[in-house]
């Protein structure tokens, strides 16, 4: 899960693809990063560590170039090493990607062994730009389909060859991306709508499963490419990752209303649970808990408070330092919680760490009761596709029961969404009840491409996208 940005057409590419950066911040806190094209050949500095900095705009502002590409990264395996950060360039192509190739191992022994040279240790992305520089294909659009012919797992890019900018999407859609222009005809592109709205830009729209986007001096081209597959989209997009004010996957509906939604579902039945509040885990808790109170009758109130200078917990790579970054972040409120029976909903349990952090903050702060409400399914197998779940281990439901992990939380009760409920917005807002359109493998097991949810550590890469 990252956030990738291109801009074409305009003659201070990077300080719009900066502000748009700005927007994205939810999706990468490792590193972000900036290319522009100018003459046909890629300019812009080395990517830099950590949350975005004023201070890089400056260094951005004399970029020439009317194209630009830009990247913010969450990296979701292996050892997090820096040369991995993207975009990654070359001397006349650069590319930035959101998502995960299940195959890039082997893709990057093949081409090692036929002499190509990588400048990064591990990445995946990579290999994309490496099949391509190698295509006998003519045509721009052509070398990338022929490389797309040739990898698996999910993929929403933005490249940029000589002067001209790539944009596509994997044929089973598992990331999300989108793309609009301004009056002026510059176009913009970026991983989530909001992002491009909060910019100013019209005639918004999601590109789709298996749709490449060309844009160069001689206009706009789109093509569809690969196998016609069953959608993807990634769930966990819609619960925790995406930011809740705007849309994505081209749903009529938008981010809040769908978890609000998932609040509703897991309210309903649970008559027989006596509570005085029902509380959120902020942020990605919230809306599920607006709908869960609204459903239950019970008063929505805020007994948790979050420091917004401290990151997401679940991009951290170790128990101690998503535990620190809890206690960190999470603030409780002893006058809404003492004496109270609390319903808490947060958006998910993965490994328990921050699950049990938060519930022994509420008791400190006075609550008698505390139940924990789940706006998901127990996760139960890993994901290949660009989440940070990359062995069984790591989670508590693939491990525990129900009534385990209940326990070693420390909650008096704790009840998850059922996948039934889980799918159930989506289908209301595609209009269909039986055909399945989004990735709930994390959930199930069942990967779209037959990847067995076992698969080796070893078998994948080093790092992800």
């Amino acid at each position: 899960m990252c956030g990738v940005v291109g801009v074409y057409g305009h003659d201070n590419a990077a300080q719009i693809a900066f502000q748009i950066m700005r927007t994205l911040q939810n999706r990468g806190q490792d590193s972000y990063g900036v290319k522009v094209s100018h003459n046909r050949k890629i300019r812009g500095p080395n990517p830099q560590p950590g949350l975005l900095k004023k201070e890089f705009e400056d260094q951005i502002s004399g970029l020439e170039g009317k194209i630009a590409l830009a990247h913010l990264r969450y990296s979701t395996a292996g050892n997090h090493n820096p040369e991995d950060n993207q975009p990654i360039a070359y001397d006349k192509m650069a590319i930035a990607h959101n998502g995960n190739l299940t195959n890039a191992l082997e893709l990057r022994a093949r081409l090692k062994g036929e002499g190509r040279t990588f400048k990064t240790p591990g990445s995946d992305t990579e290999v994309i730009l490496q099949l391509a520089a190698i295509s006998k294909e003519k045509d721009i659009e052509d070398k990338f389909i022929d490389a797309f012919s040739q990898v698996k797992g999910a993929y929403s890019i933005v490249a940029i060859w000589d002067d001209t900018m790539i944009i596509a999407k994997d044929p089973h859609g598992y990331r999300p991306l989108a793309i609009g222009r301004w009056a002026n005809g510059t176009y913009l592109a970026a991983s989530e709508c909001q992002a491009l709205e909060r910019n100013g830009a019209k005639e918004i729209q999601e590109v789709e499963p298996g749709e490449l986007i060309a844009i160069d001096s001689d206009g706009y081209r789109t093509r569809k490419f690969g196998a016609q597959v069953v959608q993807q989209k990634c769930l966990i997009e819609l619960i925790y990752f995406a930011n809740p004010a705007g849309q994505i996957f081209g749903l009529k509906r938008g981010i809040t209303w769908i978890r609000e939604e998932h609040g509703r579902l897991l309210a309903r039945g649970e008559q027989e649970l006596s509570a005085d509040i029902v509380i959120p885990v902020p942020d990605s808790g919230m809306q599920a808990a607006i709908g869960y109170a609204a459903e239950s009758g019970i008063p929505y109130r805020m007994g948790l408070l979050r420091s917004h200078s401290a990151g997401r917990t679940f991009t951290l790579s170790t128990n101690e330092q998503r535990a620190q970054a809890v206690s960190d972040k999470l603030i409780s409120v002893r006058d809404v919680l003492e004496g109270q029976r609390v319903i808490v909903v947060d958006d998910s349990i993965i490994r328990g760490t921050s699950s049990k952090e938060y519930i022994k903050r509420i008791r400190n702060a006075g609550a008698v009761e505390v139940h924990l409400r789940i706006a998901s399914p127990p996760f139960i197998s890993p994901c290949y596709y660009g989440i940070d779940t990359p062995t069984k281990t790591e989670l508590a439901a693939a491990q525990m029961s129900v009534e385990e992990i209940r326990s070693s939380i420390g909650a008096d009760s704790l009840r998850y969404l059922s996948i039934e409920d889980l799918h159930r917005p989506i289908y209301e807002l595609e209009g269909q009840t039986e055909t399945k359109s989004s990735c709930d493998a994390c959930f199930t097991g069942n990967y779209a491409d037959n990847l067995v949810d076992n698969l080796a550590p070893s078998r994948l890469p080093i790092v992800r996208g």
